[in-house]
């Protein structure tokens, strides 16, 4: 997006500290800050200097007139967002010229982008003609100020250093494309910082700058030499801008002896062509063909956007050899405990009758905050926090929300599970009442056209597996077990991308006594598994304890679920203290690769819990799993659909966000879970799931 067409600040303030501000978006209006908002660092700056005296290209550009600058030794102390030492070049120079775009502490992301920046201008050679060029992919959510650091900033530095004599820009259509080009223009003719010098005017190209506090900075004299300027194309002195949309035939471009030297590609996809596959390939072979040999060994290529699909040009970059791989998103841990208070907070919220939703939400979360924001970690938290995240989590939608601010978007063509056709449940405030959420499953979305086609029999019989038992679960046609209704055959595999299978049931139509029946969780057997984990990093895998309700017709109630990545000996004692709450039949845990550990742990949390008085013993089963991870979390697809699982509609989002993206999601540890609780509540009563749709093929069937 474009600036609005005012003027930034005519007074240039002191240059803050280098990581106490963050790029904001590009198409905020250059306007100076409001007094109310201004860090405690603006108001008593900590401006550095330079005290080189050594030419600069942009001197000998004849770009810009020399900086002088006042300084003295104290050294600005690090903020706790700084990861970097504080001599960090770029941003110093983002805080001190963009101010009006800079008003918010760096996240990590910026700090990084700046760092890899300065990394490169310091390897640099001093021939141009010498250096070896880089292949960076950044993916990062929507809003973030991607564009504002790397399409704006950034270049503009590379014209103060005169670093790249030919710059391209490409966005996904001339016109987006343009636009970028214009804020530049804007920035270097309506800037007063811009327009008076160069702050690396006495300073050797790409030396990092020495920051200091109390300094004062003076800059003098005349304005950028602009010596062309179009809508697509900008000569400044000896530098050169192009901007161009994705798929132009650009070929043989030069500026006087260099190829282009850098190469922006940001924002090249749309939404609605990354969703063809013709033209997802079109572009991606525009890129192999054209983009990347439009430059020659010395150049630079950056691709910068938001993950639209699965396959789009940014995915396949992010994991093509040769490009360092930088991906982002804004809720970086989710919340998994304290699922009670975000459920009344959701209720607040989504109240349509309370015109004071926001603001009582807001209230509620401000009153208990603490529980509710335990373990969480947003990337920008200045800019937005936990609670607004998840207010547009919940008002937006969860398919948006995933895509344009997690860079996770779903593909149904190979979605396994879909919550949305999910059968759910809650529990009612204070007491162990089990209600049935009445409303329907959304309607199914329409099957691809490889699975319309694919040859459909009559009379089903479904066998699913696991690593104890052919779990056969038998539903009479339009007999819909307790607290389910309208169910929907799905199958599919992701070994098998066509076997997107889907047998529409007709919807049964149950008695009013059984769409309003409850359930006691005092009358129900009560199963859980526990998928340990012996990691602890905050990208491994997640502990996982699943507890069951199996009522007496057989369905099988997800009454709760914990997810943490904690020691070995935590997750143990997590299982105990479950059973302080729950009456456990039994409590599986999986021994592949911890076999002695966990038996240890549990034998030693026994003896400690015994000498606290508590009597009540676990009643474990070690289970060691034969059959692959895939095959046993396939086999609860057809339960699932069938309605003879049903969820609390109340568990940690990470559980939802696991099954939606199946099997394509970093994390499946839930799943697993739940495959080994629902394995082990069955073991004794194996069922066959049946349906009044077509049967499915042998060569279909065989997945399961």
């Amino acid at each position: 997006m474009p600036f609005p067409a005012q003027n930034p600040p005519t007074n240039p303030a002191p240059i803050p500290a280098a990581n106490s501000r963050s790029c904001e978006h590009s198409d905020v209006a250059p306007t100076k800050p409001h007094s109310g908002a201004t860090p405690p660092e603006t108001q008593n700056p900590d401006p550095r200097t330079q005290n080189s005296s050594a030419p600069s290209r942009a001197q000998s550009s004849g770009l810009f007139s020399v900086l002088s600058v006042k300084s003295v030794d104290t050294p600005l102390p690090l903020t706790q967002n700084s990861e970097f030492k504080i001599q960090n070049c770029a941003a110093a120079k983002a805080a001190a010229l963009f101010p009006h775009l800079c008003r918010h502490p760096f996240s990590r992301m910026h700090l990084e982008s700046f760092a890899r920046y300065d990394a490169q201008c310091l390897a640099a050679p001093t021939n141009l003609f010498d250096r070896q060029g880089h292949r960076l992919a950044l993916a990062a959510p929507r809003g973030h100020a991607k564009s504002t650091i790397h399409t704006l900033i950034l270049p503009i530095l590379d014209l103060l250093h005169a670093r790249e004599p030919y710059t391209l820009i490409l966005s996904a259509t001339q016109a987006q494309a343009n636009r970028r080009l214009a804020n530049i223009k804007r920035e270097l003719q309506q800037n007063p910082r811009l327009s008076s010098a160069s702050l690396h005017a006495s300073v050797p190209s790409c030396q990092l700058l020495p920051l200091t506090q109390n300094s004062e900075l003076r800059i003098q004299n005349s304005h950028p030499n602009i010596t062309s300027w179009t809508q697509s194309s900008a000569i400044i002195g000896d530098l050169r801008i192009d901007a161009f949309g994705a798929g132009a035939e650009i070929r043989g471009l030069t500026h006087g002896p260099h190829r282009p030297t850098k190469i922006i590609l940001d924002d090249v996809e749309d939404s609605q062509s990354v969703h063809s596959h013709a033209l997802r390939a079109r572009l991606l072979a525009w890129y192999d063909e054209v983009v990347e040999n439009l430059g020659a060994p010395y150049t630079h290529i950056e691709i910068v956007g938001t993950i639209l699909h699965r396959q789009s040009l940014l995915r396949t970059l992010l994991d093509r050899p040769g490009f360092q791989s930088a991906y982002y998103q804004s809720i970086e841990t989710w919340a998994t405990t304290s699922t009670r208070h975000w459920a009344q907070w959701r209720r607040i919220l989504l109240n349509p009758s309370d015109p004071q939703r926001r603001p009582r939400a807001r209230k509620y979360f401000h009153t208990h905050h603490t529980p509710m924001l335990t373990g969480t970690r947003v990337l920008w938290p200045h800019h937005e926090n936990y609670e607004t995240l998840m207010a547009q989590y919940v008002t937006r939608g969860k398919t948006a929300f995933l895509k344009e601010k997690q860079n996770q978007p779903l593909d149904q063509t190979t979605q396994i599970f879909n919550t949305t056709r999910w059968h759910y449940f809650t529990i009612q405030s204070g007491t162990d009442t089990l209600v049935r959420d009445c409303s329907a499953p959304s309607a199914p979305s329409a099957p691809s056209a490889v699975s319309k086609s694919l040859p459909l029999t009559q009379n089903p019989e479904l066998r699913t597996q696991n690593s104890s038992a052919s779990l056969r679960a038998p539903v009479p046609p339009c007999q819909p077990s307790q607290l389910t209704q309208n169910p929907e055959l799905r199958t599919q595999n992701s070994s098998m991308p066509s076997a997107s299978l889907r047998a529409p049931v007709p919807p049964c139509q149950p008695s009013p006594s059984t769409q309003n029946s409850e359930l006691r969780i005092q009358n129900c057997r009560l199963f859980a598994f526990l998928d340990p984990a012996t990691g602890t990093s905050l990208t491994g895998d997640y502990a996982a304890i699943v507890t069951l309700a199996r009522d007496t017709s057989g369905t099988l109630h997800l009454l709760d679920l914990w997810m943490d990545r904690v020691p070995l000996a935590q997750q143990v004692a997590r299982a105990f203290d479950l059973l302080q709450r729950y009456p456990y039949t039994l409590f599986g845990i999986e021994t592949n690769n911890v076999q002695g550990t966990i038996t240890d742990y549990v034998r030693a949390e026994q003896k400690a819990r015994i000498a606290q008085g508590q009597t009540r013993q676990l009643p474990v089963k070690y289970v060691r799993h034969n059959l692959p991870k895939h095959n046993r979390i396939l086999s609860l697809e057809p339960r699932i659909v069938s309605g003879n699982i049903l969820f609390n509609r109340h568990l940690p989002e990470p559980f939802f966000h696991q099954a939606d993206e199946y099997p394509h999601a970093h994390h499946d540890d839930a799943l697993d879970a739940l495959e080994g609780a629902v394995t082990l509540a069955t073991a004794q009563t194996p069922i066959i799931i049946h349906t009044t749709g077509p049967r499915i093929t042998h060569e279909a069937s065989r997945y399961f």
